[in-house]
């Protein structure tokens, strides 16, 4: 994966228009990942012996079975990798259903185990819909599933797993808040204020969605914070110095426009920007 780098880097962003700088760190955090589960493998599943009042005791580890993991876009090597890593490294095996967005990413990803003379059958990547993996979850060779994607998405699959009393692992719709006091260092504030929220084009599902702000300080908050982000580099993802991106795709920056015409019409205030840009691609 490190050797692949810059390859691996370039097809996040021409699948969903990450800047190559974040791509290349995406491609190192989740090589990192693999390579501390596989350092620590025989650590982590050593035998635990207890010591109960009465008596002895041990705890094991021992492997589930098949796993389906259903991954999402915004970061598509990295989301697969805290997902396969440690439970390939606890004798499971996975069964991985990419977001449609990036289907490059996820063909590259299976390449990658195969060229590393991974047991076979031990990662699959699976080119299907959403509604086909939902219906995977009921078949009794399915064993757990973990999903990052929409409240609906998630819903759906505990809905299925329940009736078969299935482990499931989920991470839904976000709206994290960022709250600034009266003693911030506004300088520092501001400078994580635009990477909470702009990091990888806006498409985190931790960002920083809403800002909150004491009154004594939130003008000054507002302009360093509109200062800051109007000196954003925007532009052809594969730039190095580019540092706001497209969209993943057309359809999101379509949604986005009018997620923001709909808030103007019901009182919100645009302060910068809130439309599409003048240029091609999928940009705002």
């Amino acid at each position: 994966m490190r050797i692949k780098n810059s390859e691996l880097a370039k097809t996040i962003t021409l699948e969903m228009g990450k800047v190559i700088a974040q791509a290349e760190g995406e491609i190192d955090l989740s090589a990192d990942i693999l390579d501390y589960y596989a350092n620590h493998g025989e650590e982590f599943l050593a035998d635990k012996v207890l010591n109960p009042e009465y008596g002895t005791a041990m705890a094991r580890n021992s492997p589930i079975g098949v796993l389906l993991g259903v991954m999402p876009w915004n970061f598509p090597f990295y989301q697969v990798a805290r997902f396969a890593a440690p439970n390939i490294m606890a004798g499971n095996t996975i069964l991985l259903k990419q977001a449609s967005v990036v289907p490059q990413c996820a063909a590259a990803i299976e390449e990658l185990f195969e060229e590393s003379n991974a047991p076979e059958g031990i990662y699959t990547n699976l080119f299907i819909s959403g509604k086909r993996a939902s219906a995977l979850v009921s078949d009794k060779r399915i064993k757990g599933v973990s999903l990052t994607g929409s409240e609906e998405a998630g819903a759906s699959v505990v809905v299925e797993a329940g009736k078969h009393l299935k482990m499931v692992v989920l991470e839904l719709d976000g709206n994290d808040v960022f709250i600034i006091k009266e003693d911030a260092d506004m300088d520092k504030t501001v400078e994580w204020a635009v990477v909470g929220r702009m990091n990888n084009n806006c498409q985190c599902c931790v960002a920083s969605k809403r800002f909150i702000a004491v009154e004594a300080i939130a003008g000054e908050f507002i302009q360093k914070f509109k200062d800051k982000l109007s000196k954003m580099k925007v532009g052809d993802p594969m730039d190095p110095e580019t540092e706001l991106g497209p969209m993943s795709s057309e359809e999101t920056a379509v949604h986005l426009a009018d997620q923001v015409k709909r808030s103007v019409d019901v009182g919100a205030k645009v302060l910068l920007g809130g439309k599409r840009a003048n240029r091609e691609g999928a940009f705002m």
